[in-house]
């Protein structure tokens, strides 16, 4: 389990653990790669942040378009909405993934910004999307092997419930910070 401590910040990055208006707790998971240098502050950007929405959207249609045809490119296409997704709510919390493994730190910041309030999705992107999902998605991409229709079924359902609450919390962050 990630543990949290509060810290003082002259805004509210983080979604849903406000303590007082400038006192927030940051997941530690957000605190180590601050630390490491994998993760960088950054101004939330509404024009950014719609954009990244739209293009998880845009790249979950192109996952449902070629699912029966071209079911790699489906798969790829389902981890980028994530990783879009993954991005957007990031940015909105004022933060930004950086560097070597930024996939990897991106999807598992915006896992601990998710908890408590969508653990579901939470524990969807830290548990498999992190890890087999994205090994999956480099072995077809760079290693030509075929995906699963099972795995690829199961990642679609994941995409959906995770894009869907991604959106909540990002719509959420927006209205606190009065970009909305």
């Amino acid at each position: 389990m990630i543990s949290s401590v509060a810290v003082s910040r002259p805004t509210s990055v983080a979604i849903f653990r406000r303590k007082t208006p400038n006192r927030i707790t940051v997941p530690a998971q957000v605190r180590y790669h601050l630390r490491r240098h994998n993760l960088e502050h950054t101004t939330p950007d509404r024009q950014e942040i719609y954009r990244l929405l739209a293009l998880a959207k845009h790249n979950r249609d192109g996952a449902n378009f070629n699912r029966d045809t071209f079911p790699e490119l489906a798969y790829n296409a389902d981890y980028f909405a994530i990783l879009n997704g993954c991005d957007a709510l990031l940015i909105s919390c004022g933060y930004r993934a950086r560097g070597f493994g930024g996939h990897k730190v991106a999807i598992n910041c915006a896992a601990s910004l998710l908890r408590p309030t969508y653990q579901r999705s939470a524990l969807l992107l830290q548990q498999s999307i992190s890890g087999v999902v994205r090994r999956t998605r480099c072995r077809a991409m760079y290693d030509g092997e075929s995906v699963q229709d099972a795995k690829l079924a199961e990642l679609a359902k994941s995409v959906d419930i995770v894009l869907a609450d991604i959106s909540k919390a990002v719509e959420q962050q927006m209205r606190r910070l009065g970009l909305a």
